[in-house]
Order: C-alpha cells, then structure tokens, then sequence
C-alpha cells in the first residue's frame, strides 16, 4: 500500500502520551462543570421554582423575580381561610347557644314570644313580651274608676228637681239670668232653673248703661269678675262691666279713646275687672239690701239669705245675661 494512506492509521493506533492526558484533562473538566452546574442548579432550585419560602434575608431574595410574584398570591389565600376559620366558629357558637335557651320558651308562654326569639336577643324581649301585658289589664281597671266619678255632677242635668235641693257648695255649670223689666234674677244650671229671685231691686230709669253716672243698669253679656265679702262681711258679686263691646261701640261714637279702649280689653284678656273710671262708668254690683229699696244706681240687689245662697253657688268667671224686658 501506499504510504500515504498508511500514516493515518498509525498515528490514531498510538496516540501519543500528551494526547491521552488532553483527553483525560478535557474530560475531567467537563464533569467539574456538569457538577458545579448540578450543585448550583439543586441550590437554587426552590428559587428558580418559584416555591421556595421566603427568607429573613439575604441577598438571594433581591435577584430573585419569580418570587414576589408566587408569594403575593400565596399570602393573601393564607389570610381569608384563618378569617372565615375563626368568624364561623363564634357565629356558630352564639346561634346554637340561644337555641338552647329557648327550648323551654314555648312552655312559658304563648307561641307569639317564638318569632321574638329566633335571633340571638331572644330571651331578654321575651321577658319584656311577658310582663308587659300584666300591667295591660290593670289600666282599663284604673281608666274605668273616673266613670262612676263623671256621674256625681248630676245636679247639673236639666231634669234635676233643684227646688228641693239646698244649696252648699258651687252649682254645676251655673250662669244668671237678669230680667230688668220683671225686676228678676234666675240662677239655672245650664238650661236648668237652681232658683229664682223675685221683686229684686234693680235701677229705675231703664235702658241700657251707656256712661258714667246715668244710674242705668247694663244690658247684655258679661260675667262675675269678683266675688268677695266687704268690711262688714257682706257678699259681693262684681260684674264685668264695660264689655270689649260697650267700649268697641263707645270708641266707634268718640265717648272714650284708643288707650282707655285697650285698657278695657287688656283686662277682659287678663279675666279680671275692667277699669271703673272711664267715661263709660263701673262699679255694677249684686249685693244684697233689697229691704232698704226697690231701685239701685244700677246695680242689683237681693234680699239677705237670698244673696247669701246666690254667692255660695257661683265663682269668678259665671256667665250673667242682662236683658231690658
């Protein structure tokens, strides 16, 4: 054979000893990196992962990018399953502790006290729901005792037979009638008539009062402002005269101001006695001394025991009617 194809053969038969070691050396290096990669590769493993922990520190949690990424979905489902854990836990300690204690309700007590109970408050409303009915039935008890009271008035009913009946204290709904053409005054009890005065003395020019000094009796709607015994003792009964009306009217035709006119209802206003020195006069009183005359300066008067018993029935505020017939 040629010795150009016979070179090739030889040398690769017998490598030459610093070939060999080459070889080995390559070798040898080659698995030193495959081990230092393996060992770098299992150190790192949980890193490269993403499912390793996180640490206290350490310069192995900065480089790392796939680990805040796994750990903020990883904390936040740590978190709800201990909340919800612990809220049902108490949740369903304080529905089955009610439940117990209101097993015995419906023994106690009506079934509408039930519902009442269902939530956790059950118990103290349904002890309120049962006494309180208790002082229920006893108002009506108390609300009925003032009925037979609202009977003892029965003086004041029209049908009352007054005639028999003394006078001791207040008449029921009392108001006075005056009659100045009958010389008469009728004490009644709304419709009713209590008593009734004749041949009393009242004034003798007739009309109505209209100023002061005229000596006339007034005629139209007014009250008692005043019921009190003078120095000697005897009973007196004011009337309140002027009325709002007189002293309209009067202020309409010039007999009296705009200030005397105030005055005059400032007092009406106030349920007193309306002043006596204006122009229009005053001083109208029921007194007795019938026995001494038949005629007044405008007032009226009733014999003694009949004033007597006409100022024990009447107050302050009593309505009294004057009419001119």
């Amino acid at each position: 054979m040629p010795e150009d194809e016979r070179g090739p053969e030889s040398e690769a038969e017998t490598p030459t000893p610093w070939q060999g070691r080459a070889r080995w050396v390559t070798r040898l290096g080659a698995l030193a990196a495959i081990t230092v990669l393996a060992l770098v590769l299992f150190a790192y493993r949980d890193t490269l992962l993403g499912t390793a922990p996180p640490q206290e520190g350490g310069p192995a949690d900065e480089p790392s990018v796939a680990g805040p990424r796994a750990a903020v979905p990883e904390s936040p489902p740590e978190e709800p399953p201990s909340a919800p854990e612990s809220e049902p836990e108490e949740r369903t300690e304080e529905v089955t502790e009610p439940e117990d204690e209101l097993a015995p309700l419906p023994t106690i007590e009506t079934p509408q006290v039930q519902p009442n109970g269902s939530t956790a408050v059950a118990p103290p409303p349904a002890d309120v729901d049962v006494s309180e009915p208790e002082p229920e039935p006893a108002e009506p008890e108390e609300a009925a005792e003032p009925e037979p009271v609202e009977t003892e008035p029965a003086p004041d009913d029209d049908a009352v037979d007054w005639s028999a009946r003394e006078i001791t204290g207040p008449v029921p709904r009392a108001n006075i009638l005056v009659s100045l053409k009958h010389r008469g005054l009728v004490l009644r009890s709304h419709a009713a008539i209590v008593r009734a005065y004749r041949d009393v003395a009242v004034a003798e020019e007739p009309g109505g009062k209209a100023r002061r000094g005229d000596d006339r009796s007034p005629v139209g709607r007014y009250r008692v402002c005043a019921r009190e015994r003078d120095a000697a003792g005897r009973p007196v009964l004011a009337v309140s005269y002027p009325s709002t009306e007189d002293a309209q009217q009067a202020l309409d035709a010039g007999r009296i101001d705009r200030e005397t006119f105030q005055a005059i209802r400032a007092a009406h206003q106030a349920s007193t006695c309306p002043p006596w020195d204006t122009p229009l006069g005053g001083g109208i009183l029921i007194t007795d001394g019938r026995e001494e005359g038949r005629t007044t300066r405008g007032g009226v008067a009733l014999r003694a025991d009949e004033m007597e018993e006409l100022w024990t029935a009447v107050r302050v505020g009593t309505p009294i009617l004057f009419l001119d017939r």
